[in-house]
């Protein structure tokens, strides 16, 4: 059985990298980025190869401004190569399927 932690963090726009991160509320015309943090936790971790997760927002008040939404860009870490994929619907709020995945590291 796999046991994994998810989590999110809003990061302030640090000049189009990622900052450091909001504990306030955010206000009409803020730019920021959206953190996702997967960890393997179980005793005998082994890590985590590959993940595909799903983001829901409200579109009216939130948009994704990487109008490219380039999945070469550090959108996904560098460490995650292979199989990027996501879709972005900035209409109705939603990013599916964004993931990527990795050779494990062989010792």
């Amino acid at each position: 059985m796999t046991t994994l932690s998810t989590q999110f963090n809003l990061r302030t726009d640090n000049n189009g990298v990622p900052g450091t991160i909001i504990n306030s509320p955010l206000d009409t015309g803020d730019t920021f980025f959206v953190e996702v943090l997967i960890g393997d936790i179980r005793n005998n971790t082994v890590g985590i190869t590959s993940s595909n997760i799903a983001l829901s927002f409200d579109g009216n008040q939130i948009q994704n401004i990487n109008n490219s939404f380039d999945l070469s860009s550090p959108l996904l870490p560098s460490t995650f190569p292979l199989f990027r994929t996501g879709t972005l619907d900035n209409a109705n709020g939603t990013i599916t399927n964004l993931g990527a995945a990795s050779f494990p590291l062989l010792l």
